[in-house]
């Protein structure tokens, strides 16, 4: 009964009950080879079997199917996992989340990228391992703020693994647990590297712009359109 029961369900475990409780009356229960029963004993205990059989392919089908659903279940959440975490390791932005001790439990493809190492090499390592020795006080603060809970966007530089700069724009917020309790930070990273050379090279630019015109020995100036001045040198 339970074999059957836990292999076939609920209907083969009744048939089991009804084809073992005709060959023990047939069998083992007198007068033999023959389904009648004189005795009230042995028709309670026949009884008995019966409940207890009954119970049994009941709780096994039971477990049978709540097995069937997990399993179901858990398949359903690993394709949804592996959706999500295509979807995280195709992102544009670096996504990088950190334990309540700052330490790196989940990084994807393109902030390991942007760092210039394996997701591998970044896994378990400290957020200010790959910060620059300059702004790590000013890391300190911004972790500060996100174990009391403070989310923010903000401009920050990172230390990459062959020494070069990266500039991004952080958007940070703390993971808390259900009672309130901090368990970390999700980041989200955009390179701006690019914004930043450029911006850098606007400035040399209009420096020298500012110092040429500053020193020619002659009278400069720039009016728009309605005859107003907008640039007068010295």
């Amino acid at each position: 009964v339970a074999i059957s029961s836990w292999y076939g369900g609920i209907k083969p475990g009744l048939l089991a009950t009804i084809l073992s409780t005709l060959a023990i009356s047939y069998f083992f229960i007198p007068p033999f080879n023959s389904q009648k029963i004189a005795d009230v004993d042995d028709l309670m205990r026949l009884g008995v079997f019966v409940l207890v059989t009954l119970l049994i392919g009941s709780l096994n089908s039971e477990l049978r199917t709540a097995k069937q659903r997990t399993e179901t279940a858990l398949a359903k959440l690993q394709a949804s996992e592996q959706h999500y975490r295509r979807l995280l390791d195709t992102a544009h932005e670096g996504i990088w989340t950190l334990d309540a001790e700052g330490r790196t439990n989940y990084v994807n493809q393109r902030m390991a990228r942007m760092l210039g190492y394996s997701v591998e090499e970044m896994r378990d390592r400290s957020f200010f391992d790959f910060i620059d020795p300059v702004s790590r006080t000013r890391a300190q603060q911004k972790w500060n703020h996100r174990q009391q809970g403070i989310a923010e966007q903000h401009d920050f530089q990172f230390r990459c693994k062959e020494g070069s700069l990266l500039w991004t724009i952080v958007s940070t917020n703390p993971i808390v647990s259900a009672t309130g309790e901090f368990k970390g930070v999700l980041a989200m990273i955009t390179d701006v590297s690019d914004r930043k050379r450029t911006e850098d090279a606007l400035k040399e630019s209009q420096a020298m712009f500012e110092a040429f015109m500053s020193h020619i020995p002659a009278t400069a100036f720039i009016k728009d359109e309605a005859g107003r001045y907008v640039y007068l040198n010295p």
